[in-house]
């Protein structure tokens, strides 16, 4: 062979490696689209989680390109047991993933950058010893692992930087807790980011919205909150729950290094028909409305109740307590204006009232130990 020949051969070889790579890789991706793969892989999973359960696990479908992204479709989880569970207890109508390759390659933390569960369904029924059919689909072993949990935080890093969800109807029977009242969760959308960093876990739930359907209620009751952990402080940044005669509105945040609190609440009005419903002696007849706070930190923590209604001007208690080693109460003080049983309960023969009151009361009351009990105050009718 001639020198310009192996010449050639040596400026051929390159391209031909190069081609190669280049047919070995567009397989490789033309390999995670494929259908019989997918297939695969629905298979396994089907298998291996209806081995782990006490149920059965089926997925309709799976499609996607394993390099970014899985759809997985029409996911149904049934008990072992049809005739307990005619219809799955657990459904979903599509799960959506989606990733980058090089990115869970290089990158760090680990990043999921969608996991969207949607239109997830779900009928919870709780048997009369207290337990639920859905946690009687998990395995035995489960509950009984002697294992301690470890006091460092794991070191693996992730994070799934868009979740949602949404569930048009979670049914819950408890018969246990609500007998003869079924509870209904309806409409639920929620969207949160979350993972676990050098600190440790973190979250940020965005919005979460849902509505409750009680029989007992004429109309549903609206949630919808925001909140957060950043593996030390919890804030809860709004929460608002109404129903047809009731709100209540709060917010709040604790600090578990500095033990720093603060919370805030108002019932605008308490309706005395909905409290009713679910507390045959409740006694007064008149909405309420309840103002809530709560400030400080365990060594001065300092509380407060407002009430007042037709019938009750307003009445204060505003507490102090100190929480080092045992609840201690410092202080309080009660004011109230004037108070008009009748009105207030709506009961004409009771013609019990007074122009108001005021206590006040410092000094040491440790809850626990009430021989050690020390307080001077004044009390005024």
């Amino acid at each position: 062979m001639s020198e310009s020949e192996q010449h050639k051969r040596r400026r051929i070889w390159p391209w031909v490696t190069l081609a190669v790579l280049l047919v070995l890789l567009g397989s490789m991706r033309l390999a995670l689209r494929s259908g019989m793969l997918l297939d695969y892989l629905r298979t396994q999973v089907e298998t291996r989680t209806s081995e782990m359960i006490n149920g059965e696990l089926r997925i309709e479908r799976m499609s996607g390109d394993l390099w970014s992204h899985l759809i997985v479709e029409n996911i149904r989880i049934r008990a072992d047991n049809p005739s307990e569970a005619p219809s799955p207890v657990m459904s979903m109508d599509s799960l959506y993933i989606s990733w980058s390759v090089p990115d869970l390659i290089f990158r760090r933390p680990l990043e999921i950058r969608k996991l969207h569960a949607l239109g997830i369904r779900a009928s919870l029924v709780q048997a009369e010893d207290g337990s639920w059919n859905v946690l009687e689909l998990l395995p035995p072993e489960l509950f009984e692992s002697d294992e301690k949990p470890d006091e460092e935080p794991s070191g693996f890093r992730f994070v799934l930087s868009d979740v949602r969800m949404t569930a048009p109807e979670i049914s819950i029977d408890a018969h246990a807790s609500l007998p003869g009242e079924p509870l209904s969760i309806r409409d639920l959308e929620a969207k949160l980011r979350l993972g676990m960093d050098e600190p440790g876990f973190f979250a940020d739930l965005q919005q979460l919205e849902l509505s409750l359907h009680e029989s007992r209620l004429d109309a549903p009751v609206t949630v919808q909150t925001g909140a957060a952990w950043d593996g030390q402080r919890i804030t809860l940044d709004r929460l608002l729950v109404a129903s047809a005669y009731s709100l209540f509105e709060a917010s709040g945040s604790y600090n578990t290094v500095t033990t720093g609190a603060r919370l805030d609440a108002l019932l605008d009005p308490l309706s005395w028909r909905e409290a009713a419903a679910y507390a045959e002696a409740y006694p007064l007849q008149q909405d309420l409305d309840v103002e809530i706070r709560v400030s400080g930190s365990r060594q001065d923590l300092r509380t407060g109740l407002t009430l007042q209604a037709a019938g009750l001007e307003r009445l204060s208690i505003d507490t102090r307590w100190s929480n080092l080693q045992e609840p201690v109460l410092t202080e309080l003080t009660v004011q109230s204006g004037p108070v008009d049983a009748a009105t207030l309960t709506g009961d004409d023969t009771m013609q019990a009232s007074v122009g108001g009151f005021s206590l006040s009361m410092e000094g040491t009351v440790p809850l626990m130990e009430w021989n050690r009990v020390n307080i001077t105050g004044n009390f005024f009718l």
